[in-house]
């Protein structure tokens, strides 16, 4: 015969079937019921983002029966399956999931955590350092194999067309000096950065040379315009004659 049972308390349940028949002895025979409780508020732990190749996983340590590491897919040695905070190593690059089973009695529960190893970025390379006489140009930066590269402005000022471009075009640069630091990153790993230095002169104005002279003795005194920005030189084209400061603009001549 059968009968079900609910409302079982948590352990061993006995229970006792009994046969009577007339005038004949009772006989009986008992079973036993092990009510185990499913095992509550188990955690793999939280999700990582690891760039070494190890780590420690963080499962919650069970109030009642045992925990057991597997893995569920990708790749990686677990050191202590049985130790919620085993240390994993060997971990592929990629992801790899595994799983925290905690069984108590004939009842199991799990939890599963994701590991995502990421491989170190290229090395960045900002290029050659530039001087430049205009207020535009292009940066030279190398192209990354792994990872992603941003330019930024470490100083000076300038519009940066596409950031994300290793060869952008720059323009509005700042007169003087300016720094580009070309950083590429991957995952967790820690960034690869290189800086290049855009040094921009300003604008000579238009030479003025004065007006021409028409003199009777040998001397005569020049009269150019000075120059806001860099530096001017006086030179003989033709005819002879001694410039006695060739870098003032106001030279005698004799």
């Amino acid at each position: 015969a059968s009968a079900t049972v609910s409302g079982l308390s948590t352990g061993l349940n006995i229970f006792e079937w009994t046969v009577s028949s007339g005038v004949c002895p009772v006989t009986s025979a008992q079973v036993t019921i092990q009510s185990d409780e499913v095992p509550a508020n188990i955690s793999a732990g939280a999700n990582q983002s690891i760039c070494a190749d190890q780590t420690t996983l963080n499962g919650t340590a069970p109030a009642s029966g045992t925990g057991i590491w597997t893995l569920v897919s990708g790749s990686a040695t677990i050191n202590d399956d049985t130790d919620n905070q085993s240390v994993l190593s060997n971990v592929a690059i990629g992801s790899s999931v595994l799983r925290w089973t905690v069984t108590t009695g004939a009842c199991s529960t799990f939890a599963e955590v994701t590991i995502t190893r990421s491989e170190p970025p290229s090395e960045a390379l900002a290029g050659d350092d530039q001087s430049l006489c205009g207020t535009s140009g292009s940066l030279n930066g190398n192209t990354p194999a792994i990872g992603n590269g941003t330019w930024s402005i470490a100083s000076g000022s300038a519009t940066i067309d596409q950031a994300s471009n290793p060869q952008s075009s720059i323009s509005d640069i700042a007169i003087g000096t300016n720094e580009f630091v070309w950083t590429i990153s991957n995952g967790a790993c820690p960034s690869e950065s290189d800086t290049v230095v855009v040094l921009v002169s300003d604008d000579p104005i238009t030479p003025n040379a004065g007006q021409n002279q028409s003199i009777c003795v040998d001397n005569a005194q020049l009269n150019a315009t000075a120059p806001l920005s860099g530096s001017g030189l006086w030179s003989l084209i033709s005819g002879v004659a001694t410039i006695d400061d060739a870098s003032n603009p106001q030279s005698t001549l004799s």
